[in-house]
């Protein structure tokens, strides 16, 4: 895959990139544990490395100007709410999901840098920076289903924490910043109407969560351009 590497991070701090774990065989000798283990280490390094060699993907100049808006909201937005160093990589490494973000690491897909709802989309994956993950050392004693509802309700609260996001970060009016998420929300359930997508993994379907942020929001009125949901399977 092809990507740029960058990093967010305050002025003299290096920042580390978080990846997948990369699985290494388990078939080897008791006393080469600590080899294993120390090379397995490694690979994250040696990935860096490697990617940083790759030719970066050719961007339109208004994806240049939108990575260049990315990369000040995500500073600022690092920068109000304490968090670390924050690396940024841009290239099809989940192709149709537009962004996807772990711990340190925010990948883009090319299309997002010059979306309408980029500041959306980017606003709900840095919410997932903010808000605590489920507490995985409970992971072995919780059902799938509870594990599921967990997830779940993470990802509406991180809608909720977008549009705080786009009022503190980039001084929106609370109405706008509502409506600019509920209109990305609303562009992903007309998608799945018409059968160009199917729900992300530990989210509801897009009409749901459209009802679960309006629910949250309840001074105001939705347009009449927002499906009407109610919102039933959202998780108690």
């Amino acid at each position: 895959m092809l990507f740029f590497p960058r990093t967010l991070a305050p002025r003299g701090e290096e920042g580390t990139p978080m990846r997948e774990a990369h699985s290494v065989s388990s078939s080897v000798a008791p006393d080469r544990g600590d080899f294993v283990k120390k090379a397995a280490a490694l690979i994250p390094a040696l990935l860096v490395a490697a990617n940083c060699a790759a030719v970066a993907p050719k961007l339109t100049t208004p994806q240049q100007v939108g990575l260049e808006n990315v990369e000040r909201f995500v500073e600022d937005t690092r920068r109000i709410y304490g968090l670390g160093p924050i690396r940024i990589l841009v290239g099809d490494h989940y192709p149709g999901t537009g962004a996807v973000y772990r711990p340190g690491l925010l990948t883009l897909e090319p299309r997002l840098l010059d979306s309408q709802y980029r500041d959306a989309q980017i606003a709900h994956m840095m919410a997932y920076a903010i808000i605590p993950a489920p507490d995985r050392s409970f992971e072995r004693i919780l059902t799938e289903a509870d594990w599921q509802k967990r997830q779940i309700r993470r990802s509406l609260d991180a809608y909720a924490k977008a549009v705080e996001i786009l009022q503190r970060v980039r001084g929106w009016p609370e109405r706008s910043a509502l409506d600019h998420v509920s209109a990305w929300l609303t562009r992903q359930h007309e998608l799945e109407q018409a059968g160009r997508s199917t729900p992300t993994p530990g989210h509801l379907r897009p009409c749901a969560e459209l009802a679960d942020l309006w629910k949250r929001f309840a001074a105001y009125t939705p347009p009449d351009s927002v499906p009407r949901c109610y919102g039933s399977d959202v998780p108690k």
